[in-house]
Parts: structure tokens; sequence; C-alpha cells
């Protein structure tokens, strides 16, 4: 038998809370009920915790499922469910860590069945704010347009009514009146429109993503971020870091430990000149001694601000156990580290990449045996 807290006394609102013990798990269930709608609120009883909803509507819920349609009231509705959990009847499953589902098992002229709630994160994100102001903003634009077409076909009117009758002055009086009250409510819905696309703009472009690196300032983030959006098509969410050579060692297998698996991935080297360059990677890491193409790959360098990305064919990254992270086009390395912790680049990709003969990925303009001072490797999170 699950422990249930005792049934409170309703409040103006209807809010009754339960705390359910199941699965060695503890949930706060929590009903309101404000006119014909019914919100089931869950959350895990933790110092910080999302809470999880739906919201049934009365007289839909009756029909669900008929056991339900012998609730006259819909404050019966929480002694229904206490009773439910009394009985352990009502299942709280955690299908992953963003999806909750409530099943109840009710019973009907002597036979059971399952019904099943999906809840959704109560909170919302970015996605659905934005996606609420361009609801809102076509609603304007909407309303703008039919003021503006009264506005203008009043001023005609206002101005036939001059030309035919400077006699009728109180209508022409009113009239103007009313087309003075229609312009400033024009200019007021314009100056909302406005403000709700700047709105959208900022919160679609503004530049809240952070990243904790030892080798990359925030401020020279905005070029490979804005990069690596416009290639995949999606807006960031995070940069997480997941390896750090000088941290989490820098052999090969330190780096195939921590980075197997893991797909978008962002690489930034610093040679121990001061160097600093790198490359980002769709595709997963692995140790399967292959190479694979990654039709989004691109290299950088922080020192020059440029991006490089491939003028025939695809880069492809190359996943060997003994090797660290490398990348390559044309079936040469643009960068590789080797076993022995030096970095390679290829003098030959040179011209096409870099734009000269200049190696830009070395201080000395060597292209083998570059010592790197450390690497670091972030995952990207989209939205």
């Amino acid at each position: 038998m699950m422990d249930v807290a005792p049934l409170p006394k309703l409040t103006p609102k209807e809010l009754i809370s339960f705390e359910i013990k199941q699965d060695q798990e503890i949930y706060k269930l929590k009903i309101e009920m404000e006119n014909q709608n019914i919100f089931l609120i869950l959350s895990e009883s933790k110092a910080l915790s999302e809470e999880y909803e739906i919201i049934l509507n009365f007289e839909e819920l009756k029909q669900i499922h008929k056991a339900f349609s012998m609730l006259s009231e819909i404050s019966e509705f929480s002694e229904y469910i206490k009773v439910l959990i009394e009985n352990n009847k009502l299942l709280i499953k955690k299908e992953n860590e963003n999806k909750f589902s409530i099943e109840i098992i009710v019973e009907y002229l002597y036979k059971q069945s399952t019904i099943k709630f999906d809840l959704k994160p109560k909170a919302l994100n970015l996605e659905f704010i934005v996606k609420d102001m361009i609801k809102q903003l076509s609603v304007t634009n909407e309303k703008l347009q039919e003021v503006e077409k009264n506005y203008t076909e009043l001023k005609e009117e206002n101005k036939k009514i001059k030309e035919e009758n400077n006699n009728i002055n109180n209508k022409f009086l009113g009239i103007g009146e009313c087309l003075e009250t229609l312009k400033k409510e024009v200019n007021e819905l314009k100056k909302e429109n406005k403000t709700l696309k700047e709105r959208i703009n900022f919160l679609l472009d503004k530049e809240d993503v952070k990243i904790n690196s030892s080798i990359i300032k925030q401020e020279e983030l905005s070029m490979i971020k804005s990069t690596i959006e416009k290639t995949m098509n999606l807006k960031i969410k995070e940069i997480n870091k997941i390896y750090q050579a000088t941290v989490d060692g820098g052999e090969p297998k330190n780096f195939h430990k921590k980075c197997d698996g893991k797909n978008n991935t962002l690489v930034i080297y610093e040679s121990k000149g001061n160097r600093r360059f790198g490359g980002f990677a769709s595709e997963f890491w692995d140790s399967q001694n292959k190479n694979k193409t990654d039709k989004n790959c691109f290299l950088f360098s922080l020192d020059k601000n440029m991006i490089f990305s491939p003028k025939l064919n695809n880069y492809q990254i190359s996943c060997c156990l003994d090797f660290g992270p490398g990348f390559i086009q044309n079936g040469t390395y643009c960068i590789n580290l080797l076993k022995d912790g030096q970095l390679k680049t290829a003098e030959s990709l040179h011209e096409d990449l870099f734009n000269g003969r200049t190696n830009m990925l070395s201080e000395d303009g060597n292209y083998l045996g570059i010592s790197y001072k450390d690497f670091e490797v972030f995952q990207i999170i989209f939205y």
C-alpha cells in the first residue's frame, strides 16, 4: 500500500496535493480545478525539480472512459484519484528525463482497463515563446491592415464630403475626429508591430551561449557559432566541454575514452608557439580506424579570424585508435595529432585552404612536428 497524505479541505481555487511513494521515488501530484478545467501537475521531490502537467476539461474527461462518466461534479474527481492512489491503481511512469506519464487502472462493469495521460514540461522554452510571439505578430498585422483600410476609406470619404458639401460641418468634424483617433491607433499598432519584430529577432539572435575554455576567448566565439548555426541550420543552446588534454591526459586513448560516440564537436588546438586553430565535426568520433566524410565539417584559425571550408570535396574526420582528432581533405591530412603528441599539417593543402604557402597553423612555418600546448573538445547542443 502506498502512503497517501490526507485530503485537505478544498480552497476556493480547489487545489489538492498528494505525496506518492513509488519504486523508491517520491512524487508530488497536485490537482488544480478551476471552472471546468482540471490541471494534473507532477513533480519529483528534489530541491530543483521541474513540473510536468496535463490540462483536462471535465466534460471531455467524462467522454474518455465510461468510468469517469459517473462523476457528476468536478470536485468528485479528486476523491476518485485519492481512492485510485490508495488502491495502487494510479501509476507514475518516468519514460525519460523529459517525459512522464500517469497510468490509471479503472474498473467498469467488472472489467479492467488502463488510461494513460502523457504530461509535458510546464515551463515554456524559447521555441514556444517565439512561436507565441510570432502568432501575436500575425494577429497584430491583420488588425493593422484592417485599421489602415478603415483609415484610408474614412480619409477618402472625408475628402468627398468636403468637396461636395461644406454645409454639413458637423458630420465633417465627427469624421475628422474619428480619423485622428484611427490615425493614432494605426501609429500605436505600428509601434507594437515593430516592438514585437525586434523582440523576436532579439530572442533568436542574442549571444547568450557561453564557452568554458582555456584557449578561445568568449568574444572570439561569435565567428565559429554563426558558422555552425548557418551550416547546421539550427540554433545553438549549449557548448559543453567534454575533454581537455592538460586535464584528462594528452594521449590518444584519453581522447577516445572521453569523446568516442560524441557528435557535433568543436576541437580547438593551441600550439606551444601560441597559434590557435581547430575544426568542427558533425559526425561522431570512434576508434574503428576509418575515415568518415562529414559534409558539415570546417576548419578555422582564431589568430587570423578565418573560416576554411572545402572548395572541392567535403572534409573527412580521422577516427584512428592510435591518433587523436584529425581532419582530412582529398586523402591528405589538414590537421592530425600523432602518437607522440606532435601536430602535423599538410603543405599541399595550404595553397587551396590557406591562400598561400605560409602555414597558418604553425608559428614557425613547419608542417610536421608542431608541439601543442593544449587542446579541448566541446559538444554542441542545439535547440
